[in-house]
């Protein structure tokens, strides 16, 4: 008797519980994961940290460049701007649109949510790193509780975009692929806050995610939103 309402209990449960968390638990784990591999290297590059960015490319991209190379060449951001931008890039969402896996490769296509550095940019000093970096503490304080309360209230001005990445498993870990045999060269839509060169105050040309060939497809025209 005590059996056969143990049994019971544990088929309504069952049966109450989503059909993904009986199904899809497996593909869902193997797909997350390619995500968040791709979500951290869009976060790590958004706020030009080119050196964490660098961490979750292939071997085979790593072997083409040093890591030093690959941060050198992009531009990355120091003292409180690479703070402020981090933070911006914790606001960045990626949900998966499509997902393809064999064996050790997959593709994945993401909606990405980003911050708009441009709209950004009245409230940020123009992403003068310069300027940035000389605001007193207490001024750095305010600005931050500026981006947070922007953020509180949703007032961060996004931009959506859908974007394809290919990725490889290595040692049982997803990395991004930059390089392919198609030797395409595309260029990918989401945009990078400003980096300006220390003299003449131009802005760097890697405005953008760093791409190799053919590995970021275009898929989406870049939409301003806000949250």
């Amino acid at each position: 008797m005590r059996k056969s309402l143990l049994l019971a209990v544990s088929a309504v449960i069952l049966a109450a519980l989503p059909a993904y968390s009986l199904y899809g638990l497996r593909p869902k784990l193997g797909t997350s994961s390619a995500v968040r591999v791709a979500e951290n290297y869009v976060k790590a590059s958004y706020a030009r940290n080119f050196a964490a960015a660098y961490r979750w490319l292939s071997s085979e991209d790593q072997k083409r460049t040093s890591k030093e190379a690959f941060a050198a060449e992009r531009g990355s951001f120091t003292g409180f701007t690479a703070r402020l931008a981090a933070t911006l890039a914790d606001f960045i969402e990626a949900q998966p649109v499509e997902t393809a896996i064999a064996d050790s490769h997959a593709r994945i296509k993401i909606k990405l949510r980003v911050p708009d550095p441009d709209q950004l940019a009245t409230h940020l000093l123009a992403w003068d790193e310069e300027r940035l970096n000389l605001l007193s503490v207490q001024e750095q304080k305010s600005l931050m509780a500026k981006i947070d309360r922007l953020h509180t209230q949703k007032k961060i001005p996004f931009t959506e975009s859908e974007e394809t990445f290919d990725l490889v498993k290595e040692n049982g870990d997803w990395r991004i692929r930059l390089n392919s045999k198609d030797n395409v060269r595309v260029q990918i839509l989401v945009k990078l806050p400003p980096l300006y060169a220390a003299a003449g105050r131009g802005r760097a040309e890697s405005n953008r995610l760093p791409t190799g060939r053919a590995l970021h497809r275009q898929t989406a025209r870049q939409k301003p939103i806000r949250q």
